[in-house]
Formats: structure tokens, sequence, C-alpha cells
């Protein structure tokens, strides 16, 4: 699915012809030229980029901020303005937004970038922080508790699934200790069935030796001439 973008301008020349370069980009595009149709896009699919006009007929693109967070907090907004170097409107963006700005006139060029540039941003936030994969693993005292807690055949669940771990990871070590031309032999399972065919083989060997050997001593002893009085 392509990536989505929102632009918004009460410009129409302007909505078009960034629209357009965007598709031609291979993202999807919705246009707005008051807040309240943006807020009408928010509210069926939040975008994964808004390109803001900071200055609109009625009213400022800045108020939609608090609309796309609350939709989706990793969309990244792209503010279009013409006076890059005016700070003020950064007081009134909420700490928790992506932004950045796109300076008008806009050029392809510039417009490609950036919008490159927010997708790697959005990517980004998307990903788990370390923070939070480490918090999702219980502590050790969690997991004795959970021993602890649990019925008698859960624990043995417990200790055969920790038996079973051990004994693929010594698999899987033996594995890697193998040459790269007999890997193809995962966990060293053929050679060992291989071992035990060849025993088996062995100990069949033996037996028919050993019911021959019976066998001749058996016939020997009837064809003894009986001893005379």
């Amino acid at each position: 699915m392509a990536n989505r973008i929102l632009f918004l301008d009460d410009e129409e020349a302007v909505r078009i012809t960034l629209s357009r370069a965007a598709k031609g980009f291979g993202y999807e595009t919705e246009t707005a030229a008051t807040l309240k149709e943006a807020r009408a896009v928010l509210s069926t699919r939040p975008p994964d980029i808004a390109v803001l006009d900071l200055m609109l007929q009625e009213g400022k693109g800045i108020e939609l901020v608090k609309d796309i967070i609350a939709a989706d907090r990793n969309t990244v907004i792209l503010f279009l303005t013409g006076n890059p170097d005016d700070e003020s409107f950064r007081k009134e963006v909420s700490a928790s937004a992506i932004y950045s700005i796109l300076e008008k006139p806009v050029t392809l060029e510039r417009l490609e970038t950036m919008l490159k540039w927010a997708m790697e941003k959005r990517e980004t936030a998307l990903k788990p922080s370390r923070h939070e994969l480490l918090a999702a693993v219980p502590e050790e005292s969690e997991i004795k508790e959970m021993i602890v807690r649990a019925p008698r055949w859960k624990k043995v669940g417990y200790f055969a699934g920790i038996l079973f771990f051990i004994l693929l990871l010594a698999g899987i070590l033996n594995y890697l200790n193998q040459p790269e031309e007999t890997r193809s032999d995962l966990f060293g399972l053929a050679t060992f069935m291989e071992k035990i065919e060849g025993y088996l083989k062995r100990a069949e060997t033996r037996e028919i030796e050993l019911r021959n050997r019976a066998g001749d001593s058996g016939q020997g002893g009837k064809n003894r001439s009986p001893k005379s009085n």
C-alpha cells in the first residue's frame, strides 16, 4: 500500500501542483482547502504525512496539529511557509509532533527530498524503542513468581520448555560448529541415524553368526557315531 499524504492549502493551484507531484513520486494523496475538510480526511484515515499551509484564509494550518496527533501521533508534518525564518509558530506546535519546514515556492526536487525525509522519520517513530522492548520482557522476580503461583502441571511445562530450549540451543551450536559442506545435516540427525543403522546391522550380523555357530555345533553332535558297548 502506498504511503498517504494530506495537502492542506487554500490556494487551489498549490494543492493541485503538490498533489500531482507527490502522485508522480508514488504516494497517495488527499487535498483539503479548509481545516474542516482536513479534519474530515483525518476522521476516515490518518495520513502518513501532512503538508499544511501555515497561513490560511480561515485560520492557521497549525490548528490541525492536535487533531493529527490525536489521529496518529506518528504522522509527520511539513509546514508550508513563505517565511521560514519566522520561529514564532514553533511555540504553538506540540512537543510530541514530528515536523519540519517546507519553504515556498516549493521545487519538485525539494518536495521529493522532504517527503523521503518525512517517511524515514515516520518509519523510525514506528519502530519500538529499546526501552519499550526491555519493558516487555518480564523481570527475573516476575518469572519466579509465575512459576511459584502456577499449578504443578504448569510448573512441569515451564521446566520442560526450559529443557527443550537448552537442547535446541545445543543443536544449533552443534550445527554451526559443523563444516559448511556438512551443514545440510541439520543438528547431525542424519549422521546419528547412520550410526544407529550401522550398529543395528552389526548386531544383526553378529546374531546370524551366533546362530550359524549354534547350528554347526548341533549338527556336529547329531553326526557323531554312537559309542559301542
